[in-house]
């Protein structure tokens, strides 16, 4: 013991007494070090945050199809049939639409105004529900034999150039007029909606619409997306309940740690490079030490220093290498964490394992760095050494 410290006390003082040695053998670690702790701690930080918010609004969706086509796979009581099971919060029937052309000028002066393309979504009555959908506006309320109302989607109504809704702000749809009702500002299903425009299933055949498919999004409490997807071809069509497809999304659990195993592997694999080339700078700074100080190794050797002796300083001074580069590699990978987790919005989570286990990798890739050019020392003959130096 009172060897080893002595060897680990020679050791630091040599380093700190060559510091130029130290900083280009531990910068190398440092990096690959610090790139571990960095994927470390954000590899915590992420997978707590996907478990907080894994995309709230998926974790508890439903959607149903069936491959027949058309809408009559749905019956009209849908609503009813579905609101039996206790895990159903609210179902939507979204239907398909034609792409449509829209716009903001009368079909005979299309210079006047703005057109452009987008797709096409039918609701019934009750206007959107389990899309989760933020609109500016009223609701899509029915208009018997009065003109056809319709929501905007917030990217189409940019380009429309239409911002607010007054309820009389009349558009075009494939030369037919609508009633703009609201703007879709967002939604937390079908994102893809904010390019398009919903209209009402009575309305679609007045603006020159079809339906492509057909499908039911079902939003679910949290945990019961599973239940419901197995309940819902069976509530829907008793009669043949293979005919209808429920897909329920992704256990969040499941996807957290794929997420945090493609993390892993991709920062992993860059930390593990660093670090490779960091022991192969300790392991060429200390053989370039050696030959430097070759008369020295001979002068302990003729002193009665054992070849044990000469590898455990050689040892201790990879360790002290790997000790200093660990802990420096291990603070930085902590601050590069949190700088690149608040920059996201992340509550940082550190890991005191993260660090404790850096600052020993440190130490031990310091040692094995150190083991080739220790037992290469140990092979000097202290007699040629000696007559080297005259």
């Amino acid at each position: 013991m009172r060897r080893l410290v002595q060897a680990i006390g020679e050791a630091t003082w040599g380093l700190l007494a060559q510091p130029r040695r130290l900083i280009g053998a531990g910068l190398a670690t440092s990096l690959g070090i610090g790139l571990f702790v960095a994927a470390w701690t954000l590899n915590v930080t992420a997978g707590q945050q996907i478990s907080a918010s894994f995309d709230a609004f998926r974790a508890t969706e439903v959607r149903v199809s069936s491959d027949t086509g058309g809408g009559d796979w749905i019956p009209a009581d849908y609503l009813e049939r579905l609101a039996q099971m206790s895990a159903v919060v609210t179902a939507q029937k979204l239907t398909d639409l034609d792409s449509v052309t829209i716009s903001t000028s009368v079909p005979e002066r299309p210079d006047l105004g703005t057109s452009l393309s987008a797709r096409a979504w039918g609701v019934d009555d009750d206007g959107p529900r389990a899309i989760a959908a933020v609109i500016d506006g009223s609701r899509m309320e029915p208009t018997p034999g009065e003109t056809p109302t319709v929501l905007l989607g917030g990217r189409v109504a940019a380009a429309l150039g239409i911002d607010t809704v007054d309820g009389v702000q009349s558009i075009w749809i494939n030369g037919n007029p609508a009633v703009v009702r609201g703007i879709i500002r967002s939604v937390g299903r079908r994102r893809e909606i904010l390019d398009g425009i919903v209209v009402l299933d009575r309305d679609a055949a007045t603006l020159g619409l079809h339906s492509v498919a057909d499908e039911i999004i079902i939003e679910t409490v949290g945990g019961g997306a599973a239940q419901v997807a197995e309940q819902a071809p069976l509530a829907l069509r008793p009669d043949n309940p293979e005919a209808v497809t429920a897909i329920a999304p992704p256990d969040p659990e499941q996807f957290r740690r794929r997420f945090e195993g493609d993390i892993k592997q991709g920062l992993f694999a860059i930390s593990g490079v660093a670090i490779l080339i960091g022991a192969m700078t300790i392991s060429s700074t200390i053989a370039t030490s050696i030959l430097s100080r070759t008369a020295e190794i001979g002068l302990r050797r003729a002193l009665g220093a054992r070849a044990g002796d000469i590898l455990a300083m050689v040892i201790a001074e990879g360790a002290t290498m790997g000790f200093f580069g660990g802990l420096v590699g291990a603070s930085l990978g902590v601050v590069g964490a949190i700088a690149v987790s608040a920059r996201l919005g992340w509550n940082p989570i550190v890991d005191p394992a993260a660090t404790g286990l850096a600052v020993g990798a440190g130490v031990v890739i310091g040692i094995l760095s150190a083991l080739p050019p220790g037992f290469r020392a140990t092979r000097i003959d202290p007699a040629e050494a000696l007559r080297s130096v005259n």
